[in-house]
This record gives structure tokens, C-alpha cells and sequence, in this order.
């Protein structure tokens, strides 16, 4: 009798694999997919981010340490910019140049009267009478001969009646509030104001003390009164600190709309103290106030060192500083306010011009005549700079991981 064949066993999950038929209705779950790296990918992957951390943050020191040094534009920099085709007397003869210390001029101020803001709103304050047989400097004498330098008055001399004020020039009103308007004639008209007679507003803002600097003497006189107040230095500073407080709040809208009547003012008010200090500082040498040796000097530009709080720069081009004591004792005065936390961050204007201006300055007079003052910019700025120097990187480091 034939014996048929035994029936073949199932088919084991391994036959199954080999076989590559599938017997059931079931499909067979395939083998997890490991996603673990190699030992040898790993190494490769880290052998990248190397080589990209070698070129990138070499870079990034680079970018960080060029806009730093950008913002605060010191001399190196000025080899980028175009030369001049003009020196330092030509800018003046131009009226380009700083002698007048007017930053921005104002515009004809056309009214029923055409009379000046300061004349509207504050009558002369009240002086003593000149003693008999003595005048008043006159503010616009005929210069014939030579002048001479006059020294530091050891007796109180006779002040012109009435002395110079801030904003005594035609002017637009061109105020986007009122209430900076009513903020100007009220500080105009105040003897908290105008008995101060404060340096950093007189040589920016007072056509009769900007005509005075071409009369020594006079200037002599006008520098004598403004560094000798019946108030005194102290409450002035106050007066000033309170006047700044009250322009931010009562002129706001004009500060923020860039109204350069506004701007400059505050900036004025908040450089009083420096100002002050460098107005009266003297040559112990000569007995001679510094501001005077520098307005003797004609041509040079040691005058415009006492422009630098207000915001312009010295101009790449400069020639002919003198690298006299006085100039060297003005710039300490600055990098002595600079490195103080209690008035650095009123300096604004002086944080953009300082340190150029001493690179400037020190490739004449050497490398010690003045010190270069760290973070000597706007802090908002450079946060600003490397803010964005940041944003990048990040973005690149994410892309190469």
C-alpha cells in the first residue's frame, strides 16, 4: 500500500524571512530601524562643528571688536573717508567752521514786532549802576591795533548791563506743543535761569557773547561774570537739573520729533557743570583763562575742543592743534566726566565725539597727551551692534547643527 508523504510543518518565522512568501493573511512587523549614529559618523559630525567653531568664532571676535571701534570711529578709520580738499583756514574763511560756536542757526522770526523770544517774555534783571567815571566794555569796539591777552581779572570787573542771554536771536517757534513754548518763555524770563549765566547755553545760543569772542577783553570780562554768579555754582547746577527734568516732560513731543531748539537746549542744561569747569579753567603759567588762549590762537583748532559736549566731531582733516597744557587739561576734564557714573550718562554728546577726537589729537601731541576712554559711545548703540552681531551667529550655529 502506498503511504503518502507526512504533512510539511509550519513554516518558522525565520523560514518565513528566508523565503520571502508570506503563508498568512498577517503581515510580519519589519525590524525596528535603529537611528542610533556610528561611531563613525559621530566623529564626523564633530570634525564639522570644529572646523565651522574655527572659522566662525575667530569671525565673530573680529566683526564684534570692528563694530565697536566703528561706532566710536577712532582716527584708523578716517584713512575710508574722502580727504578734504581744505585746511583748517579755509573752513573758516568758508564759514564752515566752529569759531562761531552756532550748531544749528535759527531761522528769521517774523512777527507784528520782529523782536527776539528773549525780549518778548524777560526784561533786563536789574544791575548796578555803573560807578561814575567807568563804562561798560563795549560789545562791538572798532579793533585797530593788536589786542592784548588779558589775565585772569584779580579785582571784580564791571559786567555789561545788560549780560548777554541765551536765545537773544530771531528765531522760528516752530514747537510742536505748546507746552515747550510756554517751558522756553518762562526759563527765559526766570531768574533761576538767567542769573546763572551759564557757559554751555551763552556760547551756543547768545549772539552777543558768540560777537564778543573777537574783543578779548570784553570776553575777558563776559567769562569773569559767568564764572562768578551771585547764586553760585551749586544751585545752579540744581537750577539746571531741574530745568532739564521739566523741558523732558513739557516738551516731549518736540524732543521726540528731533527739534533741534529742544535737543540742543537739554543737552546745554546737562552739560552746564562741565562746561562751567572748563570755561573757567585758567594757565597757571600765563594767569589766562584757557578759553581766551584758544580764541588768541586764530586758526587753530583748540577751540573746537570746547565744542565736542554738543555733538560735533573734530574733523578728520585737522591741522594745527597746539597740544598746549590748557587743551590737555580739557580733555581730562571730559575723560574725568566720561568714567563718572553719576554724569556719564548725561554726556551724550561727548560719548560720540571724545575718543575720536583724542585719537585725533594724540597722533599730534603722542600717545599719552590724552586718554582714550573705554565705552567712551553710546551705550544704545553698541548694544544695538552687538545685539544684531549676536542674531547672526545664532542663526548661522543653527543651520551648520
Amino acid at each position: 500500500m502506498f503511504t503518502p508523504p507526512p504533512s510539511p510543518r509550519p513554516t518558522g518565522p525565520k523560514q518565513a524571512e528566508s523565503s520571502g512568501t508570506c503563508t498568512s493573511s498577517a503581515t510580519l512587523a519589519p525590524p525596528p530601524v535603529s537611528f542610533a549614529m556610528s561611531s563613525h559618523d559621530r566623529k564626523r559630525r564633530a570634525g564639522r562643528q570644529f572646523r565651522w567653531a574655527v572659522l566662525i568664532v575667530p569671525l565673530v571676535l573680529i566683526i564684534i571688536t570692528l563694530s565697536s571701534r566703528y561706532v566710536t570711529h577712532p582716527a584708523a578709520f578716517d584713512i575710508f573717508s574722502s580727504p578734504s580738499s581744505e585746511d583748517w583756514s579755509q573752513l573758516l574763511e568758508n564759514g564752515k567752521g566752529w569759531h562761531l560756536h552756532k550748531r544749528h542757526p535759527f531761522p528769521g522770526f517774523e512777527d507784528d514786532n520782529n523782536v527776539p523770544l528773549s525780549s518778548i517774555v524777560a526784561p533786563p534783571l536789574p544791575t548796578s549802576a555803573v560807578p561814575s567815571g567807568s563804562a561798560a566794555p563795549d560789545p562791538s569796539p572798532a579793533l585797530t591795533t593788536p589786542q592784548a591777552i588779558p589775565t585772569v581779572p584779580s579785582a571784580p570787573p564791571t559786567l555789561p548791563t545788560p549780560f548777554p542771554q541765551a536765545y537773544d536771536q530771531h528765531f522760528t517757534l516752530n514747537f510742536t506743543s505748546p507746552s515747550c513754548l510756554t517751558f522756553f518763555k518762562n526759563m527765559t524770563n526766570s531768574p533761576a535761569f538767567r542769573k546763572c549765566r551759564p557757559f554751555s547755553l551763552l556760547s551756543q545760543s547768545s549772539s552777543a557773547f558768540i560777537d564778543a569772542q573777537s574783543n578779548y577783553t570784553l570776553m575777558n570780562t563776559l567769562l569773569w561774570g559767568t564764572c562768578n554768579i551771585d547764586l553760585g555754582v551749586n544751585q545752579c547746577r540744581a537750577n539746571m537739573g531741574w530745568l532739564a527734568e521739566s523741558l523732558q516732560q513739557e516738551c516731549e513731543m518736540d524732543l521726540n520729533d528731533r527739534n533741534d531748539l529742544a535737543l540742543d537746549a537739554l543737552t546745554a542744561m546737562n552739560a552746564y557743570q562741565l562746561m562751567y569747569d572748563a570755561a573757567c579753567m585758567s594757565n597757571p603759567s600765563t594767569n589766562t583763562y584757557c578759553y581766551i588762549e584758544a580764541l588768541v590762537k586764530t586758526g587753530s583748532p583748540d577751540l573746537y575742543l570746547y565744542q565736542l559736549p554738543f555733538g560735533p566731531s573734530l574733523p578728520s582733516n585737522v591741522t594745527g592743534l597746539t597740544c598746549s597744557p590748557c587743551s590737555k587739561s580739557v580733555l581730562n576734564l571730559y575723560s574725568s566726566a566720561l568714567n563718572n557714573e553719576t554724569t556719564a550718562d548725561n554726556m551724550k554728546g561727548l560719548q560720540q565725539t571724545y575718543d575720536r577726537a583724542v585719537g585725533k589729537v594724540n597722533q599730534v601731541c603722542g600717545n599719552d597727551f590724552a586718554v582714550i576712554v573705554d565705552g567712551a559711545v553710546s551705550t544704545a548703540s553698541l548694544s544695538y551692534g552687538l545685539l544684531s552681531v549676536s542674531a547672526v551667529v545664532l542663526a548661522i550655529w543653527t543651520l551648520i547643527i
